[in-house]
């Protein structure tokens, strides 16, 4: 008599070779679930339906016996990847992920994914940008997506100039969103981070700036010359007081003038130095331009 075994159902890549022999009569299930071919959140449960036949005894009557095993598919157990970030510019200093940068030093935060599992394979991270916002809405940043096992990093770069405000507001609050995704079979875990971030415009101090009044040029290296500077005693040289070019405003010309209303120094430099070109002791008149705003005032040369 001959025994054959089979099955009268297999479920995509399950592997179940028809077996015939005499008396005992065996064959092997193999069976590989995987993310392609399987959703848990529609079926995780199968019926498999074996059938074996002893299709040739003496008196021609076939008998069989069928067996049912139930496979009860569960989502392997799986740990959370983790995100964190950290900037790369020693000039800023990120704290619980929020970052306060003056206009003019590059934003450069290194962002990296970990993730514990190895078994049965190490997951593969994917760090993304999903979100940004703002009062004025994020342009020119840089930022490309990373995948890897762990660690995975990726970067995000931004050196935005003055096109980010919106005059008169020169404080910008920005909040960029990452997600970093095991892509874990059946039970994908993932983590977001995000980073707060205040952009502010360079600190110009206009209401604190007071211009010199007196000038000697006498060659004694004492107030010999009229310009935006103090002498600092700690560092033994000269700082400018002159306030700061920012985007709300920046220097354009300074102009001195006698007592006439005759120009007789003339600079777009701000760094501008003058000696008094040989003219006589007395009362000059200087015009201090910035874009949004002039200084007038006057200063005595005596020699």
């Amino acid at each position: 008599m001959y025994s054959v075994i089979q099955s009268l159902f297999i479920f995509c890549s399950a592997v179940f070779p028809e077996a015939t022999s005499r008396g005992i009569v065996t064959s092997s299930f193999n069976w590989l679930p995987d993310c392609a071919t399987i959703d848990l959140d529609k079926q995780n449960v199968f019926d498999y339906r074996f059938l074996v036949i002893d299709n040739a005894n003496k008196c021609r009557f076939y008998k069989a016996d069928t067996l049912i095993i139930r496979v009860v598919l569960e989502p392997p157990e799986n740990q959370p990847p983790a995100l964190t970030a950290a900037s790369l510019n020693p000039e800023q200093t990120l704290i619980n992920n929020t970052l306060t940068a003056i206009l003019g030093s590059p934003i450069q935060i290194s962002l990296t994914g970990t993730d514990a599992d190895l078994l049965p394979l190490q997951d593969n991270l994917t760090i993304e940008l999903i979100d940004a916002t703002g009062n004025v809405a994020p342009a020119g940043y840089s930022f490309t997506a990373s995948s890897g096992p762990s660690p995975v990093q990726a970067s995000f770069t931004w050196n935005p100039d003055c096109s980010v405000f919106r005059h008169p507001v020169y404080e910008n609050q920005y909040i960029f969103k990452f997600m970093v995704n095991d892509n874990r079979c059946f039970s994908a875990l993932a983590d977001t981070l995000e980073l707060q971030l205040t952009l502010r415009d360079v600190a110009a101090y206009h209401d604190d700036f007071l211009p010199p009044n007196f000038f000697s040029p006498n060659g004694d290296l004492k107030n010999d010359f009229f310009g935006m500077y103090r002498w600092n005693e700690d560092i033994g040289e000269y700082e400018s007081i002159l306030p700061s070019d920012n985007c709300e405003g920046s220097f354009v010309s300074v102009r001195i003038f006698n007592r006439w209303g005759k120009e007789v120094f003339a600079s777009n430099d701000r760094n501008f130095k003058w000696y008094g070109d040989g003219l006589p002791s007395g009362v000059y008149y200087y015009l201090l331009k910035y874009t949004h705003r002039e200084y007038r005032g006057t200063i005595t040369l005596r020699y």
